[in-house]
């Protein structure tokens, strides 16, 4: 237990945020006050805010696809890199080297594994580009749909109408 130095109530240790320079390893604040103290930062310092984001946008990018990929796919920086890596650096289907779209890759997973927006990390499957991405989950992962269209593509490519 821990009383927060900001509204004074004692609170167990889950109710404060980690600071591993305290001795008790937990912010003198609770998690309340300082996210009260939060808004109100933000309320009072709106132009502040907004030249820090767009100083800094790439890095906080950055930071937020690296944090989506640990909590949402249990992909580590390390593990992100090494799985892009094994690819060659580029999509896992079309091999491409930039990924398209916002600018950053996606990571696909078998969606009948883990049906949630949380996968468990052991059934993710590559990095793709957008593209890929988009036409993977349009044709709902099924392998019939997308051998469907590629029999479509080449049944009215321009091209082979034109060889005969």
């Amino acid at each position: 237990m821990k009383t927060c130095s900001k509204c004074k109530e004692t609170k167990p240790f889950e109710g404060f945020y980690k600071d591993r320079t305290k001795a008790d390893g937990c912010a003198g604040t609770c998690k309340g006050c300082r996210r009260t103290y939060a808004r109100q930062y933000y309320k009072d310092n709106l132009e502040k805010v907004a030249e820090y984001r767009e100083k800094n946008y790439d890095r906080i990018q950055a930071f937020s696809r690296q944090y989506e990929r640990s909590t949402r796919y249990g992909l580590a920086e390390g593990a992100f890199v090494a799985l892009l890596s094994s690819q060659g650096n580029g999509c896992a289907v079309c091999g491409t080297s930039t990924p398209g779209g916002k600018g950053s890759w996606h990571i696909d997973h078998d969606h009948s594994c883990c049906s949630g927006r949380k996968a468990c990390g052991k059934c993710v499957r590559g990095v793709l580009c957008s593209g890929c991405n988009l036409a993977i989950g349009h044709a709902k992962e099924r392998p019939e749909t997308l051998r469907a269209l590629a029999r479509y593509i080449e049944r009215h490519s321009v091209k082979e109408r034109n060889d005969t």
